[in-house]
């Protein structure tokens, strides 16, 4: 995880509209991560896929939650 980059790809983002992120790397799920998207206004997503299931703490000005499904990776409908 490179906090530098990152911060540069948050900066490019369009203001004014809702964006979020959904790390698939447990090694993101830290407080400087979490500052970072707070700073420019970015949800953490909270999903439930297995191996890289983050904590279950919003981050951001909304939640946004995403399921995977059971039995399979992407299984949900």
């Amino acid at each position: 995880m490179n906090l530098q980059r990152f911060g540069g790809v948050l900066a490019l983002l369009t203001a004014g509209v809702r964006h979020v992120v959904e790390p698939r790397e447990p090694s993101w799920y830290t407080e400087p991560v979490f500052e970072a998207l707070e700073r420019r206004g970015v949800a953490l997503c909270l999903h439930d896929m297995p191996g890289s299931v983050p904590q279950r703490r919003p981050v951001g000005p909304f939640v946004y939650v995403r399921f995977h499904g059971f039995g399979a990776r992407y299984g949900g409908r």
